[in-house]
């Protein structure tokens, strides 16, 4: 059975048929450019808390080493309509959190001259929707004005993940990113000044085709300039079809290998110190499952940043939400909660 992403609400159907004739089945079809959202049945949500809904679709960007909008057409988001209607599904299920993510979400609504804003506006409209998180982002479509309308919704989560893949320009460029690392750190300040001290995560690619020392000291000292809370890192590799995998100057895995150490003891630095920012502050925490600890129970859950607090009991906190303070590390990336007392 060989299928495309385009057919996959058919793809039970073809199995079915593959079974019970064992005639092959070779039908992929393409993406054109105009084409509408494909709305596919709500995915269902086990752990009750967080449900993640698919507001968009595809990519106009073509970055050279992706193979993205070869794959998945061009940008499409989903209907108004739909997302309210399976927000509101989700808010019946129990879900108290939103997180809404998109191949390139920071394009939701280009259809009809809207923006993210409008799919932040609607979910915030759910009764029953304590949070609404994003996921990743390209940094381009963010403005004063979407930051100002984010940020008048208290159920809004002051957490972005800001998509990267380098901090130097001249390696961004062979990437074809639309922005230069200038202009992505003044969409950090634009962050800082809307929010207090939002979790700012991201994506870097190491050892792209080409990248010297130099190129990667460059990335490192960026890194380290902005201050990420987390970092997602990946070794380049080859994707077949895409521009990059033909360039000269393919990286040595040793190299990539050492260049990503060198970043994720970065990372661990820089996370460190953003959780120790949040120790003895206001938070406030959606707890969602129960974790062994040093060998013992806690409850465990995420702050609106999503830093992950912890509770010492054998109650059941899930789907619960708890206002406190977080006061020591329990481990490298779990803080001890302690609720308020009525």
């Amino acid at each position: 059975l060989i299928t495309g992403t385009k057919d996959r609400a058919a793809l039970i159907q073809r199995i079915r048929q593959l079974m019970e004739s064992a005639v092959p089945w070779d039908g992929v079809t393409p993406y054109t450019p105009g084409e509408g959202y494909e709305l596919l049945p709500p995915a269902e949500n086990a752990d009750r808390t967080r449900a993640f809904i698919k507001i968009q679709d595809g990519c106009n960007q073509f970055c050279s080493y992706c193979i993205i909008p070869y794959a998945r057409g061009r940008c499409r988001s989903k209907p108004r309509e739909a997302l309210a209607q399976e927000a509101a599904q989700m808010a019946q299920a129990g879900c108290r959190e939103a997180v809404l993510i998109g191949i390139n979400l920071a394009f939701y609504g280009m259809e009809w001259q809207g923006d993210l804003g409008d799919a932040v506006d609607i979910c915030c409209a759910v009764p029953g929707i304590d949070r609404v998180r994003l996921g990743s982002l390209e940094p381009e479509k963010l403005s004063d004005d979407l930051l100002r309308r984010l940020a008048a919704h208290p159920q809004f989560c002051p957490q972005f993940h800001l998509s990267l893949q380098s901090g130097c320009d001249t390696v961004l460029q062979r990437m074809n990113r639309k922005y230069s690392s200038g202009e992505y750190y003044e969409k950090v300040c634009m962050l800082r000044e809307a929010f207090q001290d939002p979790a700012i995560t991201t994506d870097v690619i190491v050892g792209f085709p080409g990248e010297t020392e130099e190129e990667f000291e460059a990335t490192r000292a960026f890194l380290a300039k902005v201050g990420f809370y987390e970092m997602h890192l990946f070794k380049y590799s080859k994707r077949k079809g895409t521009p990059a995998a033909e360039m000269e100057g393919q990286i040595e895995e040793a190299v990539k290998a050492q260049r990503s150490g060198v970043l994720a003891l970065l990372e661990q630095e820089m996370s460190m110190k953003y959780r120790e920012r949040h120790l003895q502050k206001p938070a406030e925490i959606l707890f969602e499952e129960a974790k062994e600890i040093n060998g013992k129970s806690y409850q465990i859950g995420h702050t609106r940043e999503y830093i992950k607090g912890a509770i010492l009991t054998d109650q059941s906190l899930s789907g619960q939400v708890l206002y406190g303070k977080c006061t020591e590390f329990l481990s490298q990336d779990i803080l001890a909660f302690e609720p308020e007392r009525n």
